[in-house]
């Protein structure tokens, strides 16, 4: 790490549009591979429901399936709408594309609406709220 600060290799500037087409080559490689595993795991669940003769399906196989699956549903929120410092997510990679010029379009309000609403879920889903720790405290 000689010839530069800590911060320096932490942090990946965008300068130009290449910089920025780099990071969002990584981004849709990212998604992609989430995705196509989050297909599988999917289809892997369906197999279990179909396949099984019980009424119940065993604790252990269910949640090795939903680890799977929620894994990469986390991966993809990251990937699409996450705010971190030291992150780049595709809600970030645009604003940041548009603030420097990169891009001569605006997305459609459907589109922002969808990207809200995954930031949405993304911050509920990586939030740990003081509330429930609050409401169990009242109840015991």
């Amino acid at each position: 790490m000689s010839g530069g600060t800590k911060q320096q290799f932490k942090q990946f500037k965008i300068d130009n549009v290449q910089d920025a087409c780099v990071v969002l080559g990584r981004l849709i490689a990212g998604v992609v591979i989430n995705l196509e595993k989050y297909k599988e795991y999917s289809l892997e669940a369906t197999a279990l429901l179909e396949n099984t003769n019980e009424e119940y399906i065993n604790a252990k196989q269910y949640d090795d399936i939903s680890d799977k699956l929620l894994y990469r549903q986390h991966q993809i929120l990251k990937l699409t709408a996450d705010h971190q410092s030291s992150s780049f997510s595709y809600i970030d990679l645009r604003k940041m594309m548009e603030k420097k010029g990169f891009l001569k379009s605006v997305l459609p309000q459907e589109i922002l609406i969808i990207l809200n609403e995954l930031l949405d879920v993304r911050n509920w889903t990586f939030h740990n709220p003081q509330s429930m720790l609050v409401a169990a405290k009242e109840a015991a």
